[in-house]
């Protein structure tokens, strides 16, 4: 193999170990925990955490890996090319393996709390984000869990504000672990 195939082959490679060595960097840098825990006020308990999950995200990134595999052997039966077919399986894999660590460095990174007082959420690695959101001004919470959720046992949760707009973090969904235990921590602190 010359010396331009190593290249092309240990490039994505090196950018998956790169961006493996980011995410740990970022989810260290991010002490979200300590960060909740100073935005409290006085008598403000946490009631619950929304677990949030990103399964949408990974199953694009194991499908991609799937196409990935596909195209791959199609290249190395129709030309009979094997260097062609590794790399285009690896940049796939590189591709799915930036998704998956993303999804995971959200996940640590993110949080949504629901306490006595209050809906929090926190998010950002390089810098923090926090909205904290009254619980007068959620006008419904609701939970819809469809053959995924069943499936990896969460669900999507719905919080939806006096006017009208959805809260979502990121561009993502609100797709909860724990969405049963998220509404009823939310349905006794706004009945009280």
């Amino acid at each position: 193999m010359g010396k331009t195939k190593s290249i092309i082959i240990s490039i994505p490679i090196f950018l998956t170990i790169f961006r493996l060595a980011l995410a740990i960097i970022q989810i260290k840098l991010s002490k979200k925990d300590s960060l909740l825990h100073k935005y409290l006020v006085e008598d403000e308990a946490i009631l619950a955490y929304g677990n949030l999950i990103y399964i949408k995200r990974i199953l694009q990134a194991v499908l991609s890996i799937l196409i990935g595999f596909l195209i791959g052997i199609a290249v190395f039966v129709g030309s009979g090319n094997g260097f062609w077919a590794l790399t285009i399986i690896l940049y796939f894999i590189m591709f799915s393996a930036f998704n998956i660590i993303n999804s995971y460095v959200l996940k640590k990174t993110t949080y949504l709390v629901i306490t006595n007082k209050r809906l929090i959420t926190l998010q950002g690695v390089f810098r923090n984000d926090v909205y904290d959101y009254q619980l007068d001004k959620i006008s419904n919470i609701s939970m819809n869990q469809g053959i995924l959720g069943r499936i990896f046992n969460y669900a999507k949760v719905s919080i939806i504000s006096t006017g009208g707009s959805e809260l979502k973090i990121g561009n993502d969904e609100l797709n909860l672990k724990n969405a049963e235990e998220f509404i009823k921590a939310f349905v006794s602190v706004k009945s009280s």
